[in-house]
């Protein structure tokens, strides 16, 4: 589950990124987490495939909100997860 936090951390903002035109690839911004929740419903597996299946229901003026599900490689929901961070140019 430690794993599955930092990963998690490191990637979850990349839906609010490209919301304001940016992605974790490019590189062309700086981008922070102000605030972050997980909430572990089963065991997380990390030596397997997991999805992280995410959507940015709110991103602007350098902000964003981004929440996911974790799902396993047997198709079940083992975290959710809600996150929200700063983007600067």
């Amino acid at each position: 589950t430690l794993i599955a936090a930092y990963v998690t951390d490191v990637y979850l903002i990349d839906p609010a990124l490209q919301v304001h035109g940016h992605s974790m690839r490019s590189r062309t911004h700086r981008s922070g987490t102000t605030d972050s929740s997980i909430w572990f419903h089963r065991s997380a597996y990390t030596a397997r495939w997991n999805l992280l299946e995410c959507r940015s229901p709110a991103a602007a003026r350098g902000r964003g909100v981004v929440t996911a599900s974790m799902i396993r490689h047997d198709g079940v929901v083992a975290a959710t997860l809600v996150q929200e961070g700063l983007i600067a140019e």
